[in-house]
């Protein structure tokens, strides 16, 4: 996928006239971190129980890809089905829910468990003055 999302992205730079080697190059760094980040949680798989983090990760980057190759697609001028126009129209329109952004590991019998943390909003303690 992610040569196809490299691929996609030149053809819509080369139609609409941007194509530059700066941001290509870029690009590309960002692709090559992709496979880092795979990999690196790839390595950590067999330390999280139950928690599939290579899956995971592989299934965000394939959707992200999937996303961008319909992206270019759309900028190149090819008509995009209305149900994935929809799609992308309100993907940039509405903002992204929350993420819990912190976990709670667990260490048991020398396996790491990972679960997303509940995130309570609480206001800081009040000083006396």
């Amino acid at each position: 996928m992610i040569i196809l999302d490299i691929i996609s992205g030149l053809v819509a730079a080369c139609i609409n006239q941007k194509l530059n080697s700066s941001a290509s190059f870029n690009g590309m760094m960002k692709k090559s971190q992709m496979l880092v980040i795979i990999a690196v949680c790839r390595i950590l798989d067999p330390y999280c129980g139950d928690f599939p983090l290579s899956k995971m990760c592989s299934m965000f980057f394939l959707i992200t890809e999937a996303i961008s190759v319909i992206e270019n697609a759309k900028l190149s001028g090819v008509p995009i089905p209305e149900f994935l126009g929809g799609f992308l129209h309100k993907k940039f329109k509405e903002s992204p829910p929350e993420i819990p952004s912190t976990v709670h590991v667990d260490i048991h019998n020398e396996r790491v468990v990972v679960r997303p943390s509940a995130l309570k909003k609480t206001e800081p303690a009040k000083k006396d003055i």
